[in-house]
């Protein structure tokens, strides 16, 4: 077995394959790669016999025995009694001892869930004859579980916020060397880097608290409003009906019907359908549960009781979309959007309440944030400068939008559509408009996604108005 295993290990060959570029072969100096594929599996045939005997404060799921768990070496014990897991340990320390294992007792913590009994002190759990660290919180397969909070999961809200937060500023970091990220490769890029902190465990860890949501939101909104290049006041509907991404707490909750799904595909003897088990037999004595928390989330969805889970899941996304358009048809900033059309994949027109807005590939940077801007309600017109009111102290409350008049003719509110089509008052202007195709070329170009090499007329926009 042995002969076997160093002959693979020095005939093994590596290759890296990306995007369908395959290198020259290269052989692993430092030992196994990590991927490698036998060595999960030599790890989990050499652990396989680690089976610690029945025990009065064992943890059962149905008729299954849980009282250890293991992520390749990163092995959990759990008991109900500070007795039954010191037993746990005994075990644990002779089997090592029989497999020759170190176990890395400076690494090891012992964690309590609920208040500490005053039986239990600094010297109640030994390993190896030493005493175990005590801690309040611990990461285990990327979930951090804490005790001492009024939500077990609260640290793993914040230490996910923290992590989406800094890779977000490090994708737009590159604009420093590239230039504007262009909105397509931004949304590729948050979807793939971004999203995965933004979403980690949410099939477990249900967003009942929505206060331990928002920072997570609030990385979201940022991001996209980065992206589309809109102020932090912009309507935030406008985030999603322009990329097209689900809100978070949407999205987060299509996983979570997802894993049911997938949990009552389950044989009744693998661990998670006991689990799913128990979880009925609490929520029906109305005790808190995890399928209790998602009847509490669906609660604040408007629709109504499906046939299956599969059919919730199409009836969550009907509801966020219905929840952007309605959030765009019931403000005065949405104006230009409501009932708009987004071409399908086979040409035909259709309305999309979310989708990749074509305007946004616009390749040069000033142009398409121009054209959002002009459609999302973010420009220098009065519609806008006047819904606020001055931070500095210099002018009264937000004035009224009936009030916020025309500057060159005051007859007509100062918006887009009227700047742009219908006011004739300023000569220079009317000429600026009519002179030249520069400033109607996104009528022509935007929807296929073209745009002239280069134009000032941007800058022109932002002097006049």
């Amino acid at each position: 077995m042995f002969d076997w295993l160093r002959t693979l290990y020095e005939s093994l060959r590596y290759n890296v394959d990306m995007d369908d570029v395959l290198s020259e072969e290269f052989v692993s100096l430092i030992g196994i790669l990590t991927g490698d594929s036998a060595s999960p599996d030599l790890w989990n045939a050499y652990y396989g016999d680690f089976r610690p005997p029945m025990d009065p404060d064992d943890i059962m799921l149905g008729k299954e025995l849980v009282c250890t768990m293991e992520q390749a070496d990163d092995t959990v014990l759990v008991s109900l009694s500070p007795a039954g897991l010191q037993r746990r340990l005994v075990y644990t320390e002779g089997y090592s001892g029989k497999k020759f294992i170190d176990i890395n007792v400076p690494k090891t913590r012992i964690m309590v869930d609920g208040p500490v009994p005053s039986s239990v002190n600094a010297a109640t759990f030994t390993l190896n004859g030493k005493p175990i660290q005590f801690t309040n919180e611990y990461t285990y397969v990327g979930v951090t579980f804490a005790s001492g909070y009024r939500n077990i999961f609260a640290r793993h809200y914040e230490k996910k916020a923290s992590s989406a937060r800094a890779i977000a500023n490090t994708l737009f970091s590159v604009e420093t060397f590239v230039g504007s990220l262009p909105p397509l490769q931004g949304k590729r890029l948050y979807n793939s880097r971004v999203d995965p902190h933004l979403t980690c465990a949410c099939e477990v860890v249900l967003d009942v608290d929505m206060n331990l949501l928002l920072p997570l939101q609030k990385i979201q909104h940022t991001y996209l409003q980065r992206l589309i290049g809109l102020n932090p006041k912009a309507m935030r509907a406008f985030l999603f009906s322009e990329t097209g991404i689900l809100p978070l707490a949407y999205r987060c909750v299509i996983l979570a019907l997802k894993y049911l799904r997938y949990i009552l595909s389950l044989p009744a003897d693998h661990l998670a359908a006991c689990a799913w088990q128990e979880c009925l037999e609490l929520f029906y004595i109305g005790k808190a549960c995890w399928l209790g928390d998602l009847a509490i989330i669906l609660r604040r969805m408007p629709f109504k009781t499906p046939d299956s889970v599969a059919t919730l899941i199409d009836d969550v996304i009907i509801a966020a979309e219905a929840h952007v358009d309605n959030q765009i048809r019931n403000s005065s900033k949405g104006m230009l959007l409501v009932g708009r059309l987004h071409p399908g994949e086979e040409g035909s027109l259709a309305h999309k309440a979310l989708a990749l807005r074509q305007y946004l590939m616009v390749r040069i940077p000033e142009h398409r944030k121009a054209l959002a801007g002009l459609l999302l309600a973010d420009h220098r017109l009065a519609e806008v400068r006047q819904r606020y009111s001055d931070t500095l102290g210099r002018r009264q409350p937000a004035i009224p939008r009936q009030w916020r008049l025309c500057r060159f003719c005051g007859r007509e509110v100062e918006d887009t559509l009227h700047a742009l089509f219908l006011c004739t008052e300023s000569n220079e202007l009317v000429l600026e408009i009519y002179a030249g195709t520069d400033l109607l070329w996104p009528a022509a170009h935007f929807y296929a996604g073209e745009a002239p090499e280069s134009s000032d007329r941007p800058g022109k926009i932002d002097a006049m108005l």
